[in-house]
């Protein structure tokens, strides 16, 4: 019990709350996305290249709203931004699923999608920023390493229940993704006071000052090989989801289980890697990590049974515990302390750009590559390299005690 209360206190209190909604809403958010492609390109008949046209217009509209996420949570408080941005996008998928369960056309559905990406959007650099603010400096990569747990224990959950429930009913996806986040706005609500600066509070934010982060070079630099990673990174919801199902063979139910797999790796293994990756240079985590991402993509390009599939998760999981709290963590040092949301909102917009480009990129390589061809992936593996190239680069122009956490 003294261990089990020392950790618990090890971390402020709106840190777990925070934890806990990460839960809550990638589980929600994991049990759409891995089937949405499917369902519009299997049920609906939708081209794959209309299709990673529609997931890239969503996702690219909501990496703008990152921005405005960012600046919204510097100017009225992480809190109110997240409660609001819940509940209405809580609305969204209730109405998502109405017209999933009538069949509308398909550009109905895009258009709420995008709405649910807007709001999605708004919710995470508020997210990020609050546990920036409240995070002890010297432990940030440890309370961003344990809010992907997290995460990553609702993408554990989210997939496996949506691969049962899509081959019941696809509107049953959405009506319980609704739900979560209808829960998520509650926890934020009550149980979270507020962490950044208030209106008033400091100088009002005007479009000049948000145009200064352009003379930040380095941490430009920086979200640019990071959108190289989501690019990559990306692929895992549709063209890995529609490779595996159409050309591999494997059941929705087995997709559910690949993408649990992966949750359950980072739940629990994150721990141990975050503490092996804060012995190194956050730079070179990265660069490890992106390494062994290329590496995993690649391996689908060979994969024949569920089985190969799942070797190749893997891997990819591997490279994902190496990157994902050392990019979180170096995109929160390299902010200035007064613009946390705001240069939280930058990297989001970034991830969100690359993430929207993803399935368009995967779509035409789908199309254009017919049966299990290895050059889909081969090409795809490329943006994991050329990022591990860019980190290389940068390594020597971010001080060192930026870089190691210190």
């Amino acid at each position: 019990m003294d261990k089990l209360s020392s950790f618990y206190k090890k971390y402020d209190k709106r840190i777990w709350v925070i934890f806990f909604t990460r839960i809550v809403t990638v589980a929600g958010y994991s049990l759409v996305m891995p089937f949405l492609s499917l369902y519009l390109h299997s049920e609906l008949g939708v081209p794959m290249k209309i299709v990673g046209t529609i997931m890239m217009a969503s996702m690219g509209v909501g990496a703008f709203a990152n921005i405005l996420g960012g600046e919204l949570s510097d100017y009225f408080g992480r809190k109110q931004v997240m409660v609001y941005a819940f509940f209405l996008r809580a609305v969204v998928f209730i109405f998502i699923a109405y017209f999933v369960a009538i069949k509308v056309h398909f550009l109905v559905i895009a258009f709420f999608l995008i709405l649910s990406a807007i709001l999605g959007s708004l919710t995470m650099p508020a997210s990020n920023a609050m546990l920036a603010d409240v995070a002890d400096p010297t432990k940030r990569m440890d309370a961003f390493g344990f809010i992907r747990i997290g995460a990553n224990i609702g993408w554990s959950i989210g997939p496996a229940v949506g691969g049962l429930l899509a081959t019941v009913s696809y509107s049953s996806l959405f009506l319980l993704t609704a739900v979560t986040s209808v829960a998520a706005g509650f926890m934020i609500l009550f149980l979270v006071k507020e962490s950044g600066v208030l209106k008033g509070e400091e100088e009002k934010v005007t479009v000049k000052d948000f145009f200064k982060i352009r003379h930040d070079r380095i941490f430009l630099w920086f979200c640019f090989f990071s959108l190289l990673i989501w690019v990559i990174r990306g692929q895992m919801t549709v063209a890995l989801a529609i490779f595996g199902v159409d050309r591999i063979g494997i059941t929705k139910i087995q997709l559910g289980y690949l993408f649990t797999l992966n949750g359950l790796l980072v739940v629990f293994l994150q721990y141990h890697t975050t503490k092996l990756t804060k012995k190194i240079k956050m730079t070179t985590a990265l660069m490890i990590g992106s390494v062994l991402y290329a590496a995993g993509f690649l391996s689908v390009g060979f994969a024949n049974t569920f089985l190969f599939l799942v070797l190749s998760m893997a891997i990819i999981t591997i490279g994902e515990m190496a990157l994902s709290p050392a990019t979180m963590t170096l995109s929160a040092n390299l902010s200035p302390k007064r613009q946390k949301g705001r240069y939280m909102g930058v990297a989001g917009l970034f991830e969100n750009l690359g993430w929207s480009i993803a399935p368009f990129i995967g779509g035409i390589l789908l199309d254009t590559f017919p049966g299990k061809s290895l050059s889909i992936w081969a090409i795809i593996s490329l943006f994991g390299l050329a990022a591990a190239a860019g980190y290389y680069w940068i390594k020597n122009k971010i001080p060192a005690k930026i870089d190691l956490n210190l």
